[in-house]
């Protein structure tokens, strides 16, 4: 039996390019390419590996950095490119950005920096838009962290989408679901869906 796996989703409502607050907090920012791949993640092969699968699909990177240390990563795919691998197929038809596979180092968690991330990628979208983007993200109904930033960032919770992911051996998997947007968040206190 299939386990689905529900996202909540979240669409970006506010039209105003935020300001640069990593500047005053001395962190770098830099989009992602083979160099800054390879200068941050060259001694974790899995992520090296997915980041650069992520570039050759098109997909936008960003990663917040303190002298050689990464501090917080974020990955958004463009209009009518292919989808975030968690979720439908279907997603690359609504010319949409959509944040996903975004992570902040154990370290540094807690200081704002995944919502400073959150923020470069917004004002990237807008930008590259002519601030006429519609702009997506998901996570996990028990990342009470991620939604709380989420939120503060100007998401407003746009429903549940429920995912199903089936696996063939030596060959790809599949992700078909349903996105109900009318299916609301559950409160930020238990992360429970119902």
């Amino acid at each position: 039996m299939l386990k689905p796996v529900k996202c909540l989703v979240y669409e970006y409502k506010e039209r105003v390019p935020h300001r640069d607050v990593l500047a005053e907090q001395g962190v770098r920012w830099d989009w992602v390419d083979k160099d800054v791949i390879r200068l941050f993640f060259a001694s974790q092969p899995n992520l090296n590996t997915t980041f650069s699968k992520f570039l050759n699909k098109g997909f936008i990177g960003l990663v917040l950095s303190s002298g050689d240390n990464w501090l917080t990563y974020c990955w958004m795919t463009t209009p009518y490119s292919r989808g975030p691998h968690h979720l439908p197929a279907w997603v690359k038809d609504l010319n949409a950005y959509w944040i996903f596979y975004s992570h902040t180092h154990e370290k540094y968690r807690g200081r704002g920096f995944y919502k400073a991330a959150l923020q470069c990628q917004i004002n990237r979208a807008l930008q590259d838009s002519q601030d006429k983007a519609t702009i997506y993200i998901d996570t996990a109904a028990q990342n009470i962290p991620s939604r709380r930033a989420i939120i503060a960032s100007n998401f407003e919770p746009t429903g549940v989408i429920t995912c199903y992911k089936l696996k063939f051996p030596k060959l790809k998997s599949f992700v078909y679901g349903k996105w109900n947007k009318d299916q609301e968040h559950p409160p930020l206190e238990t992360g429970v869906i119902y």
